[in-house]
């Protein structure tokens, strides 16, 4: 126990550092929504339509080929625009207000299915920057805190320019959302059913909005910022030492693990390229927690190959290879990580409501109208939430059945990392 407290010690602020960019996020979205309860307060409900019909009037008039959908359920969905699918989901309570920063969120989607139906070549590079960029991210951290283990100078490089190259096509998305709201204030600011003050109001909610992207963003470029601590504390105070060649037990727990192993992904590699059509949502459903489920054992499997020859002396790409090996098997880790993040939540929270009511009291003390309270929000009519239930359905299906391509990559490549991490040990371990 006193080791693992040692070790926390010491490691704590570099994999802190490390997660910072998912960390910052969390304070700044709970600003985002403390700020766009205020708005809401402040503006009472007094728009013609809610925000759900004016988008439908604005695609409508447009011609545009969108589909705008409500959330099945009050819990679920956030504000989107899917453009694989020509969907525009809004949750229950953005498609029945009639509030000014709700119909600033409506535009601002809206602005996003404009900003890409300006070429095929512009949405894929959009697509393509966004979800590049996340991967390209989590390549850096994984490198990193694995390189705790290897102190590689050649993989502090590699992460770092990875996390380079992540946070450049992050700001293609900062800046895909400035021209999303950009247009949304534009559509706003030319109807005659906004005025001077709603529109202010739809701005500084958009404003807030984008502020949750350039928290992610802060955290990256910290992390970059920071780069000589993180490399330092690497190299200088842990040195790869490696371990003589495991025993016959070891090997044959080893090798059984990797038989194993190279079934089941295997599997899941074919699983993967030969989807089993779903006629319901209930079936997809089903195949996506079939699908996890096996990759839990997979994960489990890998760390524990990982557990044992990780420290053998097979050169840089084997080290590389467990690093991407730990990437491919984050269905363990996260289930690790999870209550950690909760945890580490729970203070910023806590921090956030003490911050809130010090602004409640200044307002009190200087006698400043916060305006009139939220009104209660009605449910959605039935037919809209029958109508929107059965399209998200059947994209779901659609989805299943013919994934887009960053879909089916995300299901390829944790088997695919895991089969060549088994093939190079092997190999390596042989040929030595």
């Amino acid at each position: 126990m006193s080791a693992l407290l040692a070790f926390v010690v010491e490691w704590g602020p570099l994999v802190l550092l490390v997660f910072l960019g998912s960390l910052v996020p969390v304070v700044v979205r709970a600003l985002y929504w403390g700020a766009h309860k205020r708005l809401d307060a402040a503006h009472p409900d007094d728009l013609p339509l809610p925000a759900g019909r004016w988008l439908e009037e604005e695609v409508s008039r447009r011609g545009l080929d969108l589909r705008v959908l409500v959330a099945p359920s009050k819990e679920d969905g956030v504000d989107a625009f899917i453009p694989s699918a020509g969907i525009i989901t809004l949750t229950q309570t953005s498609y029945v207000k009639k509030d000014p920063a709700y119909w600033g969120g409506a535009a601002h989607e809206l602005g996003h299915a404009l900003v890409r139906r300006r070429s095929r070549a512009l949405d894929f590079l959009l697509t393509t920057s966004r979800v590049c960029g996340f991967w390209l991210r989590d390549v850096a951290h994984y490198l990193i805190l694995t390189n705790i283990l290897f102190a590689s100078r050649v993989m502090n490089e590699v992460a770092f320019a990875a996390a380079t190259v992540g946070a450049a096509l992050y700001v293609v998305v900062l800046v895909e959302e400035v021209a999303a709201s950009a247009i949304a204030l534009r559509i706003l600011r030319g109807d005659p059913r906004i005025d001077r003050v709603a529109w202010r109001s739809a701005r500084s909610a958009l404003v807030w909005a984008f502020v949750t992207y350039l928290g992610g963003f802060a955290g990256q470029l910290i992390l970059l910022a920071e780069r000589d601590f993180v490399v330092a504390k690497i190299e200088q105070h842990r040195h790869f030492v490696p371990a003589p060649p495991p025993g016959s037990a070891s090997l044959v727990i080893a090798g059984a693990l990797s038989i194993v192993l190279l079934s089941l992904a295997g599997s899941a590699l074919l699983g993967a390229l030969r989807t089993q059509p779903a006629a319901t949502v209930e079936e997809a459903t089903r195949s996506a927690l079939r699908r996890w489920w096996i990759a839990l054992p997979r994960s489990l499997m890998t760390l524990g190959i990982l557990a044992i020859v990780w420290d053998q002396p097979l050169g840089l790409v084997f080290a590389f290879a467990c690093a991407l090996a730990v990437l491919a098997s984050r269905a363990v880790i996260d289930i690790v990580s999870r209550p950690v993040v909760s945890i580490l939540s729970t203070p910023v929270a806590i921090l956030f409501l003490l911050v809130l009511f010090l602004l409640v009291m200044v307002n009190v003390l200087l006698k400043r109208r916060a305006g009139p309270k939220p009104e209660s929000v009605r449910p959605p009519d039935k037919a809209d939430l029958e109508r929107s239930e059965a399209a998200l359905t059947e994209w779901q299906i659609q989805s299943h059945n013919r994934p887009p391509w960053y879909e089916l990559a995300s299901r390829l490549s944790p088997p695919a990392l895991q089969i060549g991490f088994v093939v190079l040990f092997w190999s390596s371990y042989v040929w030595r």
